[in-house]
């Protein structure tokens, strides 16, 4: 609101977030392409999940797989969310068997990665 000589003034109009639209920081039902990188080997892992919070704890729980670890931690580099899982998972696919969108992408994140040694790293 504005008084006549063109000042604002406090409004007692009480404003709120719509509880129906997705806010900043939490993603609802949209589908998620991120890389972990392991904070002892360097290696790296491109995945897709509906559930980062989720996929990330699994990740830690430690187990025999290559993407679970009992002493060292798998650390959140990089997510691009998606609406469709269609579009998630064409997006993964290619950051997995065209090496240049993970080459541009690993490019784009030279500083947020962990150095590794040459040859290293998977997805």
């Amino acid at each position: 609101m504005r008084d006549p000589q063109g000042t604002r003034q406090k409004s007692d109009r009480k404003l709120a977030i719509r509880s129906s639209l997705p806010t900043f920081g939490i993603i609802q039902n949209m589908w998620v392409v991120y890389l972990l990188q392991n904070n002892k080997s360097g290696k790296t892992y491109i995945g897709v999940t509906s559930d980062l919070k989720r996929r990330i704890r699994e990740h830690n729980a430690g187990g025999k797989k290559y993407t679970t670890s009992k002493d060292s931690i798998w650390i959140l580099v990089y997510a691009e969310a998606y609406r469709s899982k269609e579009d998630a998972y064409a997006r993964e696919k290619r950051l997995k068997i065209h090496g240049s969108g993970k080459i541009e992408l690993f490019k784009r994140l030279k500083n947020s990665l962990f150095e590794t040694k040459s040859g290293e790293g998977r997805s």
